[in-house]
């Protein structure tokens, strides 16, 4: 009868230690604290729902924490463009040390495009607790016409 013999599989702890420690350089927590230290803004996608309507497209989109002026909207096309900033702005009187903090800036990005052609002059867009809500008419479709020929 043949056996199979395998070899038993050691896990060095000096190797493992620093995989484990370069890989918790990219967790999402370890990311946000350097922004935060830095004082830069953390880019994060928004996240959106898309409705189509018929007419129009509805798109709603989370934004906590950002105020109505920091909101940038871009129609191109088909191409939708969002971009929102919420600020970081924390007092620290003299004396005063912050211990800990997850409160930082946070830019908000997304943009893609729509299956049809937007009519900007007719979008409306509202912000209420957070959530921005966009009615973008699509575009007539100018149908081709023939032409006769005299």
């Amino acid at each position: 009868m043949n056996q199979i013999v395998r070899n038993a599989v050691v896990r060095d702890p000096f190797l493992s230690f620093f995989d484990d420690v370069v890989n918790d350089l990219f967790t999402p927590r370890a990311v946000a604290a350097r922004a935060a230290a830095a004082q830069e803004p953390i880019v994060t996608k928004a996240r959106v729902d898309v409705i189509d309507r018929g007419r129009a497209y509805e798109v709603v989109a989370d934004l906590p924490g950002v105020a109505k002026e920091d909101i940038r909207i871009k129609v191109e096309g088909k191409r939708l463009s969002i971009e929102a900033t919420t600020r970081a702005e924390r007092e620290v009187k003299e004396g005063e040390q912050v211990l800990h903090t997850e409160r930082f800036a946070t830019q908000y990005a997304r943009s893609f495009a729509l299956p049809s052609e937007l009519d900007d002059a007719k979008a409306e867009a509202r912000f209420e607790n957070g959530v921005l809500t966009l009615v973008l008419p699509k575009r007539d479709v100018i149908e081709p016409r023939l032409i006769t020929v005299q």
